[in-house]
């Protein structure tokens, strides 16, 4: 629409019709890569088709009435129509230009340690389109460094070139090759702490100023702990040394060796006699044994000897209590505690009536052992065998055994009488007394 317009006021417009029956107006610069476009020709013979030529098929071809883009070039282009009978057979033809689409090549970045031979250059490229890569190239990029294996430490440059591509315009960026001193390594390890046997698997714990060599770890006794990948493993108590190394390569001299020494406690293990009766004139019973502080699921079978329950009661023991006590285990992983039991020597009577015994013990007085079914007071009397008192004393009987000494080293030798007597109570025994 055009117009000129000389004043203010208001004024209207309509579409100036096409002058000319086909137009094909000039086409726009596109680049490699870009996607399919129309021609854009118009006419006004609305009956028959328009359609597209390419001169360069490596630059453009025609696909679904498209232009497509096949290569960077140039390319005439034909836009064609018949006759419809009204309007005359037309054809225009347009210059269509194709740029090369901007390809970088960038030559990437290496470090390595003086000595070593030049690891392999290699290139970034960015830029391909329509999923291309290096294929496509007509000559491939050429790499090259002014650095060799024995360089000394600094930075060298690294140059590409010699691409070349019919559809992209390639732009080289260089890069750096950096030759880095070799270098020393320190392994820190702090002391290690106190275990007790039995305790998990726990990390060794070493750090290194290089963190891209592994630490490797060795135990001096292995019946005490092991290395299992990078935990110490409890194997027994004891003390051992523990020694965490670090291997060098071409970039890393070999780290000095640190050693720590590594104690592991036994644990306590509590061996217990069960308490056990028998009456007298029996055999001894079997005696039973606890065990309480295992670890590990271990068992008495992990024992170097196992305990042994001993009594100094025999099948005719006088009723009382005697000692059970446990001897003779050992172990190289337990601290052995016993806890003694006792054995109950019933009289024949059992536990329904009282029993008296007496005699004299090794320190020349008279002890006399009594058995109560219930708690009782009473009196131990002694008289010699014409009924004359000698001796008194006053004693609390509780449920079960107890014991009294009478003195008794100024007596002579002789036949004596000892009785108990209380609520309930009349025990009466004669005893030999020989100095």
């Amino acid at each position: 629409v055009t117009a000129s317009v000389p004043a203010f006021g208001s004024f209207s417009a309509g579409a100036v019709p096409q002058v000319s029956p086909f137009v094909f107006n000039v086409l726009p610069v596109k680049t490699y890569g870009n996607p399919d476009f129309n021609g854009g020709a118009t006419s006004l013979n609305t009956t028959m088709p328009i359609t597209y030529t390419s001169s360069n098929p490596a630059v453009a071809t025609i696909v679904a009435g498209n232009i497509h883009i096949s290569g960077a070039g140039v390319s005439d282009i034909t836009a064609s129509q018949l006759s419809d009978g009204f309007y005359p057979d037309a054809s225009v033809t347009r210059t269509l230009t194709v740029n090369k689409a901007a390809l970088t090549i960038k030559a990437d970045d290496k470090l390595k340690f003086e000595g070593q031979v030049n690891p392999p250059l290699t290139a970034t490229y960015t830029g391909f389109v329509l999923g291309e890569n290096v294929a496509v190239l007509l000559t491939p990029a050429v790499l090259s460094t002014t650095a060799v294996t024995a360089s000394l430490p600094g930075t060298y440059p690294i140059t590409v070139n010699g691409a070349t591509a019919a559809n992209y315009a390639i732009s080289f960026v260089n890069g750096i090759m950096t030759v880095q001193a070799k270098q020393s390594q320190t392994i820190t390890y702090n002391a290690l702490p106190i275990k007790n046997y039995g305790n998990a698997d726990f990390p060794a714990g070493a750090t290194s100023t290089n963190t891209t060599i592994p630490i490797t770890y060795t135990s001096s006794n292995t019946n005490v702990a092991t290395i299992v990948g990078a935990n110490i493993h409890i194997t027994g108590a004891g003390i051992t040394t523990i020694t965490a190394s670090q291997a060098g390569n071409a970039g890393y001299f070999a780290a000095t060796d640190v050693t720590r020494s590594f104690t592991v406690n036994k644990v306590n293990l509590t061996i217990r006699a069960i308490d056990s009766v028998k009456t007298t004139g029996q055999p001894n019973p079997v005696f039973r044994i606890t065990y309480t502080g295992f670890v590990l699921g271990e068992t008495v079978a992990n024992l170097l000897t196992p305990p042994v329950a001993v009594t100094t009661a025999t099948d005719f023991s006088s009723p009382g209590y005697y000692p059970v006590t446990l001897q003779g285990a050992t172990s190289n992983n337990y601290n052995i505690i016993y806890v003694n039991g006792r054995l109950t020597v019933l009289p024949l009577t059992g536990t329904d009536e009282m029993y008296m015994s007496a005699y004299r013990n090794s320190a020349g007085n008279i002890t006399v052992r009594v058995y109560s079914k219930e708690p009782l007071l009473g009196d131990i009397f002694l008289y010699d065998m014409s009924g004359r008192f000698i001796a008194k004393k006053n004693i609390l009987m509780p449920t079960g055994f107890i014991s009294n000494d009478i003195p008794a080293t100024n007596l002579p030798s002789g036949n004596y009488i000892i009785s108990i007597q209380g609520n309930g109570v009349d025990l009466k025994q004669i005893i030999s007394f020989i100095k």
